[in-house]
């Protein structure tokens, strides 16, 4: 029975590469990684290793802000020795979802949400909550029917 079944799975591939859905996907997954970088390059604990080229952000993190980033959203340690962390950006994630991690990390900051939230302010009009790994969740209102 698995042939039968893979028509819906070409189905989603159909709706997916019709009409650049991947292209969007992909280009506002990016731009969202590009945001979270700008937005977290003011926090002085952080610092940035590689360069953000995609939907991810490699970032090297206080240890001690493992146990309170893990508690309200997932993330991947990448290398535990240098606490150099992995935030995937995906489909879903919107500038709510990066103003929410911003604010978690201003507040484990030295200095301090007020400090830092001023200092945003003043540099830019972004405003940013979590973030979600990208996973393509394709309905079936999504797929065209011919």
């Amino acid at each position: 029975q698995l042939p039968s079944k893979t028509r819906f799975m070409a189905a989603q591939f159909i709706a997916f590469l019709e009409e650049s859905l991947w292209r969007d996907i992909a280009n506002h997954a990016n731009s969202m990684a590009d945001l979270l970088r700008h937005e977290t390059s003011r926090i002085p604990e952080l610092t940035f290793p590689h360069p953000t080229q995609a939907s991810a952000v490699f970032a090297k993190i206080p240890k001690t802000w493992l146990k309170p980033l893990r508690e309200s959203r997932f993330f991947y340690v990448w290398d535990p020795e240098t606490m150099l962390v992995r935030w995937s950006l995906g489909f879903d994630t919107t500038r709510e979802d990066i103003e929410a991690l911003c604010g978690t990390l201003a507040n484990l900051s030295s200095l301090g949400f007020a400090e830092t939230e001023r200092a945003r302010r003043s540099a830019s009009s972004c405003s940013c909550r979590s973030f979600s790994t990208l996973a393509i969740r394709l309905t079936m209102s999504q797929i065209k029917r011919p």
